[in-house]
């Protein structure tokens, strides 16, 4: 059993230890095409989202589907929607 092999004689070595993955996944982005996401959004801050995928997609060879770039950009906080809209009462 997996247990077993961790045991060497004392209590401690039985602890649960951190979960977290050591090394990347190996389809995550790149350093350097969350580089290029970066400089295109520090350099165009009013560039929409579609206008930064085909950007990337004919000058830089970006070869990921949309809603990946969509999903990055959300997640690192690259680009925050200010914009609140009041409810319509």
């Amino acid at each position: 059993m997996r247990w077993n092999k961790k045991f060497n004689g004392t209590k401690e070595s039985l602890t649960d230890k951190s979960h977290k993955p050591l090394s990347p996944h190996p389809k995550a982005h790149t350093k350097q095409e969350l580089y290029w996401i970066k400089n295109y959004i520090r350099r165009n801050p009013t560039i929409s989202l579609c206008e930064l995928y085909g950007k990337l997609r004919t000058e830089k060879g970006y070869s990921r589907h949309a809603c990946s770039l969509f999903r990055i950009v959300r997640k690192l906080k690259y680009k925050v929607n200010t914009e609140h809209h009041s409810k319509y009462i």
